[in-house]
């Protein structure tokens, strides 16, 4: 078989080991589909990152495919309708790093609540004239405050039992979590998005990005918000808006933002929100932090996630049934079966 990884990965050492050296693996390392070879139409398989949007014209190329899989959780990054549409089926990798994001998202909060970097700037600025507690601002205690978790899968609920170890009342918002799922879980269940953000304290986005949730963290919903709220994300940046968050920091509404992702990566600086970040606006000063989309990023998560990504490849090759399809409804053609 022919399996390609488009881009990213500077090598395959992990692929290699899992699929077999019956198979080579080509390495394009491709930033935009110009850069694909022309012989991608007799490739196999595809391995994808999110360093490349694999589009209709990439998809049509791909005449030979019998399965695209992205190297992680989100598949925004690939026409996974069209996709489906042409026969060729889509899967993900769904359960790596999901303590690495949950524990990320904390550390976010932690952070910010803490005024960690407001107190590590003013004792580089005076180590021995800011040596005060008081510099650090307004901090509320965590434990007995409201969190509020948008998204209930693998990471929110992650996220969502760390907070209760941490002594706060947890709920979350999910449509698609089944009546129930708060029992086992012992948190409570919201169904208006509006309600979560008028009670919480802190809200944590653990949610994809698809049509119905693409900048649904906007200025109607964050004109909900409690007042003093912080919002963290590490879920995908085009759920928030950037241009929202930024009114809603400006007018007081919200109290911090603390994000691993944005709607442009990397960041476009003629963003409102981006810009008053780099040049420390006064009025938004420490009360933004942005991560570069590390929240995955631990060596055990890495290695767990390529791994994964080639069992499914190795499935195929092995003719089993392919795990973990995200665009069954829209597959025209039953060539593989999918569980």
């Amino acid at each position: 078989m022919r399996i390609a990884i488009f881009d990213y990965s500077i090598e395959a050492e992990i692929e290699q080991e899992v699929i077999g050296k019956k198979h080579s693996i080509n390495l394009y390392r491709a930033t935009h589909k110009e850069e694909l070879p022309d012989d991608i139409g007799s490739l196999d398989a595809v391995m994808v990152w999110h360093h490349i949007f694999i589009d209709k014209d990439i998809i049509d190329r791909l005449e030979n495919c019998k399965m695209i899989i992205r190297i992680g959780t989100g598949y925004d990054s690939v026409d996974y309708v069209y996709a489906g549409e042409k026969g060729i089926p889509v899967l993900n990798v769904p359960d790596y790093g999901t303590e690495d994001v949950a524990e990320h998202a904390l550390a976010l909060l932690f952070s910010l609540n803490r005024s960690i970097p407001l107190y590590h700037e003013k004792l580089i600025e005076d180590i021995d004239g800011n040596w005060l507690a008081e510099i650090g601002g307004f901090i509320p205690r965590i434990s007995g405050k409201n969190m509020g978790i948008i998204g209930c899968g693998r990471i929110g609920t992650a996220m969502a039992l760390r907070a209760k170890a941490l002594g706060m009342n947890v709920s979350f918002y999910d449509p698609y979590v089944p009546d129930g799922y708060e029992k086992a879980i012992h948190c409570t269940q919201i169904y208006n998005l509006n309600h979560i953000f008028e009670k919480s304290d802190f809200i944590s986005l653990h949610t994809l990005l698809t049509d119905e949730t693409k900048k649904m963290i906007n200025d109607d919903v964050l004109g909900h918000s409690k007042k003093g709220l912080m919002l963290i994300n590490t879920s995908r940046g085009g759920v928030v808006s950037n241009s929202a968050v930024y009114r809603a920091l400006k007018s007081g509404r919200l109290r911090a933002f603390a994000t691993d992702v944005l709607e442009c990566e990397p960041p476009d600086i003629e963003d409102d929100l981006i810009r008053a970040y780099i040049n420390q606006e006064e009025d938004i000063k420490n009360r933004v932090l942005i991560t570069p989309h590390a929240a995955f990023y631990a060596e055990e998560s890495r290695i767990e996630m390529r791994r994964k990504a080639a069992e499914a490849v190795k499935r195929l090759i092995e003719g089993k049934p392919l795990r973990n399809c995200v665009n069954k409804k829209w597959l025209k053609e039953a060539r593989y079966e999918v569980v």
